[in-house]
């Protein structure tokens, strides 16, 4: 009998040293290096389009009002501020269930790029050209989307990078800054180490699991469950953009791009806007000596950056395992699980 209590004794050491190693988790600081804001008010799409008429919809819910990019030595979060996340009134997993997020990423790599995008029904200018495609949906199922639910990442091939669920990307809403926030690791991904210097082009849609494309449709008058104030010859061509809100300076150049199709009123064939994205900033000098004029400038804008990086999230979440502290600790643990169990065996 005292044996097999000492069997079970370092069989439960060495569960604890497995359990304990599952919940030590990265704080890593994070810094932001890409941050813009978006114009608030401006979630009408082409400048026409209306909300559905459904009470669930709530103003502001597809209202893009900031976008921010932070990294540190082993993941990049991007982070995108909503007006209001309108809650998760039908549970989505990830903690959102209206908005459709599209975060197309031009990187500083060569290769293969794309100019396509998911069911948006617009297209992504050359110069903004993407390498990664990153759909941010609510999560149910277990396939990605568009085919499912789940938040993926694409590369301009086609070929599907990661799912959210994974340690390697992570989806979820962080209510306290009505953002959807996406936190993948830069094991997926190329050229991370010059992220400072990637570029942009981020989309805000109405979610629809019903839709092939995992889009709310529009239409010429709003409906209970679609939106409104699309233009005639856009539907009849099928070019109708299915954005709401794009990240874009102001909100004239938004209605501008999303406006930007053409179709043959005589053969209704049509071919889809052009929209582009931010850039990076460039880089900020640093001098040691300044007037006072220059010197009143830097502290206004510093302050306006402050502001900026004050509501972004600048730590990895709890629940992204660190797997060097994990493999370390378990080690150690288990080392000791053993170190007992002989002690214990050889008293007998």
């Amino acid at each position: 009998m005292s044996r097999f209590v000492g069997v079970l004794s370092l069989l439960a050491l060495v569960l604890a040293s497995v359990l304990l190693a599952g919940v030590t988790y990265s704080q890593e600081p994070m810094v932001v290096v890409f941050s813009a804001s978006d114009p608030v008010g401006d979630d009408r799409g082409t400048g026409n389009y209306t909300y559905p008429t459904n009470a669930v919809f709530k103003p502001g819910v597809f209202d893009l009002t900031g976008f921010a990019v932070l990294k540190n030595s082993t993941h990049i979060a991007l982070v995108v501020f909503l007006r209001d996340l309108g809650g998760n009134p039908w549970g989505g997993p990830a903690g959102f269930c209206l908005q459709h997020v599209q975060v197309y990423i031009r990187t500083t790599a060569s290769g293969t790029t794309n100019t396509s995008t998911y069911g948006l029904k617009v297209s992504v200018a050359d110069d903004y050209a993407w390498h990664y495609a990153v759909l941010l949906t609510p999560g149910w199922g277990e396939e990605p989307a568009p085919r499912g639910q789940v938040s993926a990442i694409y590369d301009a091939s086609g070929n599907l990078v990661a799912m959210a669920g994974g340690t390697n990307f992570t989806v979820y809403a962080d209510t306290s800054l009505n953002a959807v926030v996406a936190l993948i690791s830069k094991s997926v991904l190329a050229d991370t180490e010059n992220v400072a210097g990637w570029k942009y082009v981020v989309t805000v849609s109405g979610y629809d699991g019903f839709e092939a494309s995992k889009l709310r449709a529009v239409g010429l008058t709003a409906e209970e469950w679609r939106f409104g104030g699309a233009d005639t010859y856009a539907l009849a061509a099928n070019v109708a953009p299915l954005v709401i809100d794009l990240l874009a300076p102001t909100a004239e150049a938004q209605y501008a791009m999303l406006t930007s199709y053409k179709v043959d009123p005589q053969t209704l064939k049509g071919t889809p806007a052009v929209v582009k994205g931010v850039p990076a900033p460039p880089p900020q000098p640093v001098t040691q000596t300044v007037t006072k004029t220059i010197t009143q400038t830097t502290t206004t804008t510093e302050t306006k950056l402050t502001t900026t990086t004050a509501i972004v999230p600048t730590t990895v979440p709890k629940y992204v395992t660190d797997w060097t502290t994990t493999i370390a600790v378990g080690v150690i643990l288990l080392v000791l699980g053993v170190l007992l169990g002989y002690v214990f065996f050889r008293k007998k």
